[in-house]
């Protein structure tokens, strides 16, 4: 009898020990929820793709060539337009990807065009970096005959010429503040 007391004490007193240890080491995750919850949103999207990748499959076809993902060097642009462009001149449905990280969002964007069809500027901004629940995904049809051109400001291609206003998207996804596509973000 007191070796099982003595067994349910010392299992007791561990089990508090490691809820302890939980609690210090894994407590500011739960207290900082909205940051968790974009860690976990954003492990996820790497399994299972975001917004963007699902809406450029989806305008692509599944024989779409993947053009890959550029992160703004210039070397990985060059490869990356160039593969749009020979899949532009083969009649072929491809996706490309262009990441960024700013200081006040981060996100992607992204071309993609339909075998014999038309091409698609997508846009893909979470806000604030790391916190928050504001996702945007927005995409517009690019003018006819399709180019692929540098923006001023931007190691980012788009679809030229580039879009003058907001209202030249449509929003396809807006999580954010209901009144930021209107604002011009």
């Amino acid at each position: 009898m007191r070796r099982s007391v003595r067994f349910a004490v010392i299992a007791v007193a561990f089990g508090l020990l490691f809820a302890a240890l939980g609690w210090w080491y894994y407590g500011p995750v739960t207290w900082s929820y909205p940051q968790w919850k974009s860690q976990v949103r954003l492990r996820v999207w790497r399994i299972l793709g975001d917004p963007l990748d699902h809406e450029a499959r989806r305008i692509a076809g599944p024989d779409a060539v993947n053009c890959g993902t550029s992160n703004g060097r210039e070397d990985d642009t060059a490869r990356v337009t160039g593969c749009i462009s020979d899949a532009i001149g083969h009649h072929r449905g491809f996706r490309a990807r262009f990441s960024y990280f700013a200081a006040s969002s981060y996100g992607a964007e992204g071309l993609a065009g339909a075998p014999n069809g038309p091409v698609y500027e997508l846009v893909l901004r979470l806000s604030p970096v790391f916190a928050g629940e504001e996702v945007s995904l927005i995409r517009r049809r690019c003018p006819e005959p399709m180019r692929v051109a540098m923006r001023e400001d931007s190691p980012i291609p788009g679809c030229a010429p580039f879009a003058t206003s907001i209202s030249d998207y449509q929003v396809l996804r807006d999580d954010g503040a209901p009144n930021r596509a209107s604002l011009g973000y």
